[in-house]
């Protein structure tokens, strides 16, 4: 049966070849993927032939990137999943075959042939290590299991997302990851990846321990003289793991969903609103939370925040800057946009809910600061997420300190002064629903709002990085220093904005309801 598998396969694969635009595409994609993977592999396995100290933390470091990119490019490439395992339902094949018989078909996929195809050039580099080679191999046909599981898994995941309604922004914000990945993976091969040692040192060692990365280290801890198997062990794990996952979708395939209670109806119609407590606040804040989640015009600003540390490491690498100081640089930068970029025309962007604020009394204190929330606990994410990987790829932990003082200053300031503009000063916006890159229907582009509040975001985030040039040149407590004077400004403004923008929204009400209408 599983030779029917491949061979039903291999008809779908001939399918695309059917026609000549399908066929030249296809073709070109593959060979330019092929040639692509294999320099990248050459080049970081030609670390291991000059005996380069870098060779083993750039093996575990693209080495994780490779698998990531494994789950993330079906994703993003799926159509509809082929060999679907409900289409298998009544044929007298068990979940258990299925489980263990569809990964394999997926041998005979794009993904597939360049993990091989990677991972059999970039663990030649360990032929010079006595011992190394068996272990290589070991961790090699692992590695190819792991990653025909996330392929396989990958797949499952974008032919859902096909069918659902909102699994098109999904897929786009993968795409994004995926080129990011895609991007960290070639850059320092194209450069000199030596002058990444500092960062890419720690990052090696972390991911070695981490299930992506920890297969790709065993041959190292041979070379090191240590022992290999804990991390073979830990390989094992994740794919036994993966492989219980995968039993368990193919199981609920075959079994269906049962039918939904009327009380689960009713919880599914109101969805995360059950649990919002009452109150203006609250309600204010799960409004705006549901246009972040809901609205185009937002997830599209949501999608461009991995951008921002793509281009800086990009450019770092290109530019061949020191790593400890484009470390600095995406996390106050996302922070900006997140803090400023949306919220600095928030009364435009989300006008169909100011009529009703307007009309109930709500007072604009209560405004500014529900729209505020949801930003801000997004920002708060990033930071306890980006500041230590900063400081990671950095290779430098003092830059902690700086970095919580610059990215506060970057997300308070930003939407405290946007709460305080965009109340005074808004300007037509693309309406409620629209996509992001749509263009308003009035005109006005409100370019003196935004080049004054970019301005004044700027001005609270100059005494955190004076703090921090400063500690660069002559060290000392000036870290400590950034960090108190980017926390203290971001707050000192976060509550004057939200006060004056609050006072602004009670003023000018009736105007803002007549702009609202108007745009």
């Amino acid at each position: 049966m599983v030779a029917e598998l491949l061979r039903l396969r291999i008809t779908l694969l001939g399918n695309r070849l059917r026609t000549p635009r399908g066929a030249i595409a296809s073709i070109a994609t593959a060979l330019v993927s092929v040639v692509v993977v294999a320099a990248v592999a050459a080049q970081i396995a030609g670390l291991a032939r000059a005996n380069d100290w870098i060779f083993r933390p750039a093996v575990t470091t693209a080495g994780a990137l490779v698998l990531l990119i494994a789950l993330l490019l079906p994703v993003v490439t799926a159509r509809d999943e082929s060999l679907h395992a409900r289409g298998f339902v009544g044929y007298g094949l068990t979940p258990g075959f299925l489980a263990l018989a569809l990964p394999l078909t997926d041998l005979l996929s794009l993904p597939a042939v360049l993990l091989v195809l990677y991972t059999v050039i970039v663990s030649s580099g360990w032929a010079a290590v006595p011992g190394a080679v068996g272990v290589a191999i070991i961790a090699g046909i692992l590695l190819l299991v792991l990653g025909l599981q996330l392929v396989r898994l990958g797949s499952t995941l974008g032919a859902w997302l096909i069918r659902r309604e909102h699994g098109a922004p999904v897929r786009v914000a993968v795409a994004v990851v995926l080129l990011a990945a895609a991007a960290l993976l070639l850059a320092p091969p194209l450069a000199d990846p030596r002058y990444l040692g500092a960062a890419l040192v720690p990052v090696g060692d972390l991911l070695a321990v981490t299930p992506f990365g920890a297969l790709w280290d065993a041959p190292g801890r041979v070379a090191d003289g240590g022992s290999p198997w804990g991390v073979i062990l830990i390989g094992l794990g994740v794919v036994a793991v993966l492989g219980l996952v995968w039993w368990l979708i193919i199981e609920r395939e075959f079994h269906g969903r049962r039918a939904p209670r009327s009380e689960e109806v009713v919880d599914d119609a109101l969805g995360a609103f059950r649990f919002v407590p009452s109150g203006r606040l609250a309600a204010i804040t799960a409004r705006s939370a549901a246009y972040w989640v809901r609205d185009p015009r937002y997830r599209v600003s949501l999608i461009v925040l991995p951008v921002i540390p793509l281009v800086t490491f990009v450019a770092g690498v290109v530019g061949k800057v020191p790593a400890e100081y484009f470390a600095l640089v995406p996390v106050p930068a996302m922070l900006i946009v997140l803090g400023w970029a949306t919220m600095h025309n928030d009364v435009a962007f989300d006008s169909s809910a100011v009529w009703s604020h307007v009309v109930a009394g709500v007072r604009g204190v209560w405004d500014r600061l529900g729209r505020a929330i949801p930003p801000f606990v997004i920002g708060v994410v990033l930071l306890a997420v980006g500041v230590p990987l900063s400081a990671l790829a950095g290779g430098d932990a003092g830059l902690v300190l700086p970095l919580i003082g610059l990215g506060s200053a970057a997300l308070l300031g930003g939407i405290g002064i946007s709460s305080a503009v965009s109340a005074r000063f808004p300007y037509a916006a693309p309406p409620p629903g629209a996509q992001g890159f749509e263009a308003p229907s009035s005109s006005g582009s409100g370019a003196g709002a935004q080049t004054l509040s970019f301005a004044a975001v700027l001005v609270v985030l100059a005494p955190a990085v004076v703090a921090t040039v400063l500690w660069f040149q002559q060290g000392g407590p000036w870290d400590l220093v950034a960090l108190v004077a980017g926390l203290g400004a971001g707050v000192l403004v976060a509550a004057v904005g939200i006060w004056v923008g609050g006072r602004s929204f009670e003023r000018r009400g009736p105007e803002l309801v007549a702009f609202s209408v108007r745009n």
